[in-house]
């Protein structure tokens, strides 16, 4: 699913990987990371389900309208993914709009 998702997020145009930068490129640009286990259901013992979390954050150099919608269209094109949009924030030291999703899917 993670590789899924990736592939959906590169067709908007805007570089994504699944690590940070070093330097960050002089483009907008994507980072989409794994960070933990979401929900788990547990019946006798055993694990029955589980679903990872992760972020994806998209840095930009301008008011990002654009480069927002076409991550959310990406977002809700892949199915099976539960996400929701966390923050946006001028990053001050980068002169970067920075915009963050959760998203949470089954394995």
């Amino acid at each position: 699913m993670f590789d899924t998702i990736l592939a959906a997020l590169q067709e908007t145009g805007i570089p994504f990987r699944k690590y940070a930068w070093t330097v960050a490129p002089s483009t907008d640009y994507g980072v989409i990371a794994l960070e933990s286990g979401g929900d788990t259901v547990w019946a006798d013992g055993h694990m029955v389900n589980q679903t990872l979390e992760g972020s994806l954050d998209l840095f930009t150099r301008n008011a990002g309208e654009t480069q927002f919608a076409a991550v959310q269209a990406a977002l809700n094109s892949v199915g099976g993914l539960s996400w929701y949009f966390n923050s946006a924030q001028y990053e001050e030291e980068t002169k970067l709009m920075h915009f963050e999703w959760v998203i949470e899917w089954a394995v």
